[in-house]
């Protein structure tokens, strides 16, 4: 029957239906089919399917849209409202948004966007409220003066100390008019809006009883929750409810039992609320809590809200944390992140002489936060380093912890993403050290992992390569699954992903492809959008290493559109620098007007790894648009990266790129010494995909000086040295260069 109310509503596509459906708690997979798609998707599917409805609606007939009290909007909502705002554009929709004027939000710039302070009413505009309430007849001229004082031209107050003064019975009616009954000191004035409210809820005993157990709920409740944990017989509810609704306290949506309920003002809620004892206040939250479980469809975050106001603490932690998790699976990392600080904020203050039971609870929740952060706010952000710091302060106070890997994994994990490379050098041997002995593979695996990438980074590619062989032999797929909460990534996604960039610098393409096949696999099966994120990243860094363009924007793509959806900081940062340098690589000089802009912001936040290949690829396809000018600066400016943070495994590449930029000024001996240095780096590190592109750069130099036997014997042994199909787009040239020197 839902259903079917359902489609009566919004029309009979099946892909709509079937985003809706479980939008609003109903299974329609029987009658839509199931949803074939993993939680970021549905995410983002429902977002564009809500905004489709609102723009079908608005080709009938114009819409007007509101959302009341931005100030306590949810991150999600937020989103929602700013995907609108891209859609109403070109329709025949007003959106109509209040909020108090500390709310602060931008709409992300939209041109459409009007904003309108709202001042208090004047005299005239009270004195068309309170004629309104005194069906027209005219109030004292004195009365009149105490309401525009008292309420400072506020709807509210205006409307209940006129309702106060009217109810006082100090008004007599003469005529058009009221006059005073007496004295005008006899007349009990409130002072303030809250003293308003509470003197009609007084004046309403004993509903008022029935106003402020519904104040528990909150400013929306049902008949069948209030039913449940109120005392009276559903008639004298229904009753009550009725003399509510006639004091203009409530409002009603339908018929009991099926009715809700919705206080006039949120501020009417409140004073209900805080009139009651702090004990009755707790055992009422205690009810409805008991009531809600009963209900497998209520979300957690709405039990926490009723176990925290009924002091049990522990079980709300629980339910933040819990709240946290389904907030992830969604994916909304804004709500993880808030549910987890509450949980946080609850615990802590429990903490001063709390035994180690306690200490462990707040040392996850702590972790659990600086891993959200990581898909949030990347794994180099202020915030994330400053989560897994608070761990780390927890985990000494407690000794031996298992979580203590997690928190150096985070800490380490920030150090290389800032590019404090010598750093995560250090504490990546020592972490390596600490855990490889242990039982746990799965941190084994990971502390490998991460101390290749540490060791990469700084082009020591042999030794980076031992420690991702070993993270790859202790990770086992089905026993490392759903450890993104705990490590921020997919196990598989991690352990495969920057395992293929080293093999491709090392030369061993087959296996680096491989690899990064896997890496695909396990990012697509994850349902992690973090984890699909970095697929893509890894994705875009190897495309750009093999100079495939057609995967170079394939990723790109899916990565800004990703990273965008689900304002992933750090990734959004990235995909602008790898969207620059496609437009670009397209031709447009203003390609590489937005990668410096890009470069600029991602540089601001600290996080610098990866910047300095992309700084060498930027300066090689401003030379390729003409710019020789500017792919120098770019490549001076890849140069001061690298020599500040040490972030050299594209120190070899940017040479050659040097002597590309040399050669197009004619300059043929600078050219020739940059060749000689980047094959002297390449040599160093073991990256023979450096060593053999300089190789063939060198010798097509030499070739074109008359040194045949020199480039003979320069390419020859490097040719050897690399397997029959690795690298097969550089051994072809290899092949052909030496065909023709050999003639």
């Amino acid at each position: 029957i839902r259903l079917d109310k359902l489609e009566k509503l919004l029309g009979s596509d099946q892909d709509t239906l079937r985003l809706v459906a479980p939008l609003l708690g109903l299974d329609g997979e029987a009658r839509y089919g199931a949803l074939d798609l993993t939680p970021a998707q549905q995410r983002a599917h429902t977002m564009k399917a809500l905004a489709g409805l609102l723009a079908n609606q608005a080709a009938e007939k114009p819409v007007l849209m509101v959302f009341e009290d931005l100030h306590w909007i949810d991150p999600t909502s937020q989103e929602l409202l700013d995907i609108l705002l891209d859609q109403i554009t070109d329709q025949r929709i007003m959106i109509l948004a209040t909020a108090r004027p500390t709310f602060e939000y931008g709409f992300g710039g939209h041109p459409i966007v009007t904003r309108f302070a709202l001042n208090r009413l004047g005299k005239d505009q009270i004195g068309a409220i309170v004629s309104k309430l005194t069906g027209g007849k005219a109030l004292p001229d004195e009365i009149m003066e105490i309401i525009a004082q008292r309420t400072d031209g506020v709807p509210l107050f205006v409307e209940e100390l006129t309702k106060t003064i009217l109810e006082s019975g100090a008004l007599k009616e003469g005529g058009e008019r009221y006059i005073l009954d007496g004295p005008l000191s006899a007349i009990a004035i409130p002072t303030t809006l809250h003293d308003s409210l509470m003197a009609r809820l007084d004046r309403l005993n004993p509903i008022k009883e029935v106003a402020q157990t519904a104040a528990c709920i909150g400013r929306e409740f049902s008949h069948g929750l209030l039913s449940q944990i109120s005392p009276l017989p559903d008639a004298e509810l229904s009753e009550a409810m009725e003399g509510l609704i006639a004091a203009e306290l409530i409002y009603r949506r339908g018929l009991p039992p099926e009715a809700t309920y919705l206080f006039k003002h949120a501020l009417v809620r409140d004073a209900a609320y805080e009139s009651l004892l702090k004990e009755r206040r707790r055992a009422l939250h205690t009810r409805i809590l008991v009531a809600l479980e009963a209900d497998r469809d209520i979300a957690p975050e709405v039990l926490a809200v009723h176990a925290e106001a009924a002091n049990h603490t522990e079980r709300a932690i629980d339910l933040w944390e819990a709240a946290s998790t389904a907030a992830l699976g969604r994916p909304a990392f804004d709500e993880a992140i808030s549910h987890l600080k509450h949980a946080i904020r609850l615990i802590t203050p429990q903490l001063e002489n709390s035994d180690s039971g306690m200490l462990t609870r707040a040392l996850s929740l702590e972790v659990q936060l600086g891993a959200t952060f990581m898909a949030r706010s990347g794994w180099g952000a202020d915030e994330t380093k400053a989560a897994f710091e608070q761990a780390l302060v927890l985990a000494d106070r407690i000794g031996e912890t298992p979580l203590r890997f997690s928190i150096l994994y985070g800490l380490m994990t920030t150090r290389y993403l800032r590019a404090d490379h010598v750093e995560a050098v250090r504490h990546g041997e020592a972490f390596v050290r600490l855990i490889d002995a242990a039982s746990d593979t799965a941190s084994a695996a990971t502390a490998n992992r991460s101390y290749g990438v540490a060791l990469t980074n700084v082009g020591r590619l042999a030794e980076a390569q031992h420690h991702y062989d070993r993270a790859l032999a202790l990770f086992d797929a089905d026993r490392h699954k759903g450890l993104e909460k705990q490590y921020g990534i997919d196990m598989g996604v991690g352990v495969n992903g920057f395992l293929s960039i080293n093999l491709a610098l090392l030369g061993d393409s087959k296996r680096a492809r491989k690899h990064f096949r896997d890496v695909e696999h396990y990012g697509m099966n994850s349902g992690h959008v973090g984890s699909v994120c970095d697929q893509h990243t890894v994705g875009a860094l190897s495309a750009l290493l093999w100079q495939d363009e057609l995967e170079f924007k394939r990723h790109s793509n899916n990565l800004a559109f990703l990273a965008t959806e689900h304002s992933l900081v750090w990734f959004q940062q990235f995909s602008s620098l790898t969207q620059s340098l496609l437009l670009a690589g397209k031709g447009d000089h203003a390609g590489i007007a937005n990668y410096i802009k890009a470069d600029a912001a991602i540089v601001a936040t600290e996080s610098k790894m990866i910047v300095p290949i992309c700084r060498v690829e930027a300066a090689r396809r401003s030379l390729a648009l003409g710019s020789r000018e500017q792919a120098s600066e770019l490549a001076e400016m890849a140069q001061e990266l690298i020599d500040e943070t040490g972030e050299t495994y594209a120190l070899s590449d940017l040479h050659r790129l040097q002597a590309a930029i040399a050669n197009a000024g004619n300059d043929t001996e600078a050219a020739e010494r940059h060749l000689g240095t980047a094959l002297d780096v390449a040599r160093h590190q073991g990256a023979k995909l450096w060593e053999l592109r300089a190789a063939i750069d060198l010798a097509g130099l030499w070739r074109d000086q008359g040194k045949t036997a020199e480039a003979i014997s320069l390419l020859q042994p490097i040719y050897a040295s690399i397997a029959e199909g690795d690298c097969p787009e550089e051994q072809a040239m290899t092949r052909d260069l030496l065909a023709e020197l050999k003639v």
